[in-house]
């Protein structure tokens, strides 16, 4: 995994549960594959019940310079 950049941060919340706050937001580190489960995987969470269930995910760039995030979010059905 690529090292972690404190000035890239993510927040993860379900509802009103937070499940990440600040956390760094890896590096992307060259020939290394991106996708479901591989090493840039910062949550993996199944909700469960009959409610409605919204993700909030939320990136702060704590810099002047430019920052590009790649994201995959799977909600399945």
């Amino acid at each position: 995994m690529g090292s972690a950049t404190a000035d890239t941060t993510m927040d993860f919340n379900v509802n009103n549960a937070e499940f990440s706050k600040n956390a760094s937001v890896s590096a992307l580190v060259t020939g290394e594959p991106f996708g479901w489960n591989g090493n840039y995987a910062m949550n993996d969470m199944v909700t469960t019940g009959q409610v409605r269930n919204r993700p909030v995910i939320t990136f702060t760039n704590g810099t002047a310079a430019t920052r590009t995030v790649d994201v995959a979010v799977f909600i399945g059905g």
